[in-house]
């Protein structure tokens, strides 16, 4: 729950200086029939070798001191400060005129050792330790006393609460460095009446009838009762009294209280030796009474508490049916839900197979004290079945290179892909489909006496009169997901080539997972294992199937294709003396990716050679390229005119794409005469933008030439 305690504090103290240097202009400017400062709300004396906290108001009485007996309005003692260049003068404290007293208001002041000094002479105050009277005059350090910082929080346990019934009460826990203090209680959201009803354990009045004070101990918490208080929302202050500005601030919903529910949200299925993880949906009540099984019938049983520590209205149970031979098997699920067990079987072996009874309950227990209490009047009812467990199958999955991290479930299945082949430095995922192993396997780890999962060469990969390179459970990352009845182990195919020795670890590998006969849960006789194999390959990457390409002074594409698995990421450059391109491009499904370009520059001429390659495989990636402007970036311009001169000209054509290339040569005849003709044909580019051809260009220049010639005539 959020409190606003630094918000209070602050927004306090600021006011509180505020008012300070206003009370001090006062004090400074104070008349002869002004009462005693020990008359006053000074909340303790000054003591010589004793200690005040910071916004506490310290009483002392200065009347036999030279500063005293000057007949002037401003009759003060001076306030230093122990620093590290010796006493340092901090402020003038002034005095009562009538019987010299004065108050310390340390609400302004740093953590520290002070001292009181007489502002008439060099000598320093000493206080009697318990009254606050004067006792002497020394030194410094015979005279100091401590000012200590103090820290404060006050906050309710739960967000909400019900208006009646069992779950009318809140707990409100204290932080405090003094360790016991007392605290006002205020509120603007409720009557004087209600308030009291609210705190009314060990609580005391305050004189003004505005407040309730309690006393607050640090690390304890102190019960508040909203029974019958209207449901709404609700903002407490609690103010330390003996300190001003020191406060906090929390708020909490009242809800009104009706029938308490609380039901079993669906209740699946769970394989022997699994983990059921079981939501109760609760209404009106953030507590409920959990009942597993019937020992009488069954000869087993775990009844426990619940609790909604969120107040979203959920609670899930986490009930590990392999652990029954722990007797704690039950633990919550998560982080927003509390568990207090009263009391559970331990079996001998983990729970058998068959329905057990499940019940809820919102009022307690039918006998508490009995060994195995029974859920009171339950509101729900139903049954956990728990079925036989599986060792199914192992398939082999591949994920890029980049994939470091394997928390959880959603990591291993957004970035893998199925497939028989793994090639590069990407990881290796076997996927495992087996149930009833879950409960036994603790952390991100299979090592178990009774479980193996191995790889190991297979076919002709395997060395002459050598044994077979092996790895084992210890070198997987293992995700599981016991909740699907799967578990994913990761393993980079760097770790191929490790075992491999001397060789590249290149060819064919066996995954298998086993369950060995002494399993607990294995109801057979012998091993159930399952395997699956895949090959390994070196990485295999190339643009535009190996061959060199021209592209237009424009947009132009450069396809690939590799055999690392989908979603990795590639730098595909290209690169000349003039410029160097990178483009970021992601492995498609099918192993393809395509790299764009615009070539279109001012530093890039007609005839430009480069080249393009994969900078993570440049050696074996690398293509040549020419950037060609005849291609027109897709636009092809075609002019006849009629003459009385025939004239056949031949052009040659190349174009080039990502995947084919094809050359035309096209004959053309023009024939001159008094009237002409022109087609244009254009085609769009990638991005949409025509080009422009050659006989445009040259239109273009004889206007400009003509207009040159215009003007200097």
């Amino acid at each position: 729950m959020t409190g606003n305690n630094s918000k209070v504090r602050s927004l306090a103290l600021t006011a509180m200086l505020v008012l300070s240097v206003f009370a001090g202009t006062m004090a400074f400017a104070g008349t002869a029939g002004a009462t005693s400062y020990q008359n006053s709300d000074a909340n303790k004396e000054l003591a010589t070798g004793g200690q005040s906290w910071v916004g506490q108001q310290v009483w002392f009485n200065a009347s036999n001191h030279s500063s005293a007996n000057v007949s002037d309005s401003k009759n003060t003692v001076a306030l230093y400060k122990d620093t590290d260049n010796g006493p340092e003068f901090v402020k003038n404290v002034p005095l009562n005129e009538t019987d010299y007293t004065g108050v310390l208001d340390t609400a302004s002041l740093q953590s520290g050792t002070y001292a009181l000094k007489d502002t008439q002479n060099s000598t320093f105050i000493s206080f009697n330790n318990s009254n606050g009277n004067p006792s002497g005059t020394g030194t410094f350090a015979q005279a100091s006393f401590e000012v200590r910082d103090q820290t404060f929080s006050a906050s309710f346990d739960d967000d909400s609460v019900m208006n009646g019934g069992t779950d009318a009460n809140a707990d409100i826990s204290f932080d405090t460095n003094r360790g016991r203090v007392k605290v006002d209680v205020t509120s603007d959201d409720v009557e004087f009446s209600t308030l009291k009803q609210i705190f009314e354990d060990n609580v005391s009045v305050n004189k003004n009838d505005e407040s309730v004070t309690i006393e607050a101990v640090d690390g304890d918490t102190h019960a508040a009762n909203f029974s019958g208080v209207n449901a709404g929302n609700y903002d407490f202050t609690y103010t330390v009294n003996d300190s001003s500005g020191l406060s906090a601030t929390d708020n909490i919903t009242v809800k009104k209280a009706g029938d308490s529910v609380a039901k079993f949200d669906d209740v699946s299925p769970v394989p022997r030796g699994d983990i059921a993880n079981i939501t109760v949906d609760m209404q009106n009540t953030d507590h409920a009474y959990v009942q597993v099984g019937n020992n009488e019938d069954s000869h087993f049983q775990a009844s426990f508490k619940l609790t909604d520590k969120d107040g979203d209205g959920k609670a899930t149970f986490s009930l590990n049916t392999f652990e029954t031979t722990t007797g704690s098997f039950v633990e919550a699920a998560n982080s927003d839900t509390g568990v207090d067990v009263e009391n559970s079987t331990k079996l001998d072996e983990p729970v058998a197979t068959g329905n057990y009874d499940l019940a809820v309950s919102t009022t307690g227990w039918e006998n508490a004290s009995a060994d195995y209490p029974v859920a009171d009047s339950p509101t729900d009812k139903t049954q956990l079945r728990i079925n036989d467990r599986s060792t199914d199958s192992v398939s082999t999955w591949i994920q890029p290179e980049s994939v470091n991290t394997h928390k959880d479930v959603a990591d291993m299945t957004d970035t893998v892909t199925q497939r028989s082949t793994v090639a590069g430095s990407d990881n290796i995922v076997l996927k495992v489909d087996a149930t009833g192993i879950y409960g036994a396997l603790q952390g991100s780890t299979i090592t178990n006496e009774d479980m193996s999962l191995t790889l190991e060469e297979s076919g002709d990969n395997v060395e002459k009169n050598t044994a077979k390179d092996t790895l084992n459970a210890n070198n997987f990352t293992i995700v599981k997901d016991g909740d699907n009845g799967t578990f994913y182990a990761v393993i980079s195919a760097d770790e191929l080539a490790t075992a491999d020795g001397d060789a590249d670890g290149y060819g064919d590998w066996k995954a298998t997972f086993t369950v060995n006969k002494d399993y607990v849960l294995n109801g057979d006789d012998e091993n159930q294992s399952v395997s699956t194999t895949f090959t390994y390959e070196e990485q295999d990457t190339s643009l535009n199937g190996g061959e060199d390409f021209q592209a237009p002074k424009g947009n132009s594409t450069v396809s690939g294709k590799t055999n690392l698995a989908p979603g990795t990421e590639l730098s595909v450059v290209a690169d000349s003396n003039i410029f160097y391109i990178p483009q970021d491009v992601t492995v498609n499904d099918d192993g393809t990716f395509s790299a764009k370009y615009n070539f279109d520059r001012d530093d890039v001429d007609n005839g430009t050679e480069f080249s393009v390659y994969v900078s993570s495989d440049e050696d074996n990636t690398k293509i040549g390229g020419v950037v060609n402007a005849d291609m027109n970036n897709g636009t092809t311009t075609t002019t006849t005119t009629t003459t009385t001169t025939t004239t056949t000209s031949s052009t040659d054509t190349t174009t080039t794409s990502s995947t084919d290339t094809t050359t035309s040569s096209m004959d053309t005849t023009t024939t001159s005469s008094t009237s002409s003709s022109t087609s244009t044909s254009t085609s769009s580019n990638d991005d949409g933008q025509p080009g422009f051809g050659v006989a445009v260009s040259v239109v273009a220049l004889l206007a400009a030439a003509l207009l040159a010639l215009r003007r200097e005539n």
